[in-house]
C-alpha cells in the first residue's frame, strides 16, 4: 500500500471494483450478514489496509492526543477509586 501511495485514485477504483464483485456474488448466495465479518478476501484486506492508510493522519494529528489523555485519565480513575475491598 505504500508503495502505491502516489496512486491513490487506482487503488481507490481497484478496491470498489473488488468489493463490488464481492458484495454481488454474497447476496446472490445469500450470505449478505458474513459481509466484511473476516479478512478471508482480497477485497476486505485491500480494505482494511486503504482505511489505516486514508486515517493515518486524522488519527495521528486530529484524534491521537484526546484518546491518549482518555486513556490516562480512565487507567487513574480505575487505579485510585475503584479496588476497595
Amino acid at each position: 500500500m505504500i508503495g502505491l501511495k502516489s496512486e491513490i485514485n487506482y487503488v481507490t477504483d481497484l478496491l470498489f471494483t473488488l468489493l463490488r464483485g464481492y458484495i454481488e456474488e454474497k447476496v446472490k448466495n445469500g450470505e449478505q450478514k458474513t459481509i466484511l465479518r473476516a479478512t478471508s478476501t482480497v477485497s476486505e484486506k485491500l480494505l482494511s489496509a486503504w482505511l489505516a492508510f486514508s486515517l493515518y493522519n486524522f488519527v495521528k494529528q486530529e484524534l491521537g492526543k484526546p484518546v491518549f489523555f482518555f486513556s490516562l485519565n480512565l487507567f487513574f480513575s480505575i487505579s485510585q477509586s475503584f479496588f476497595f475491598f
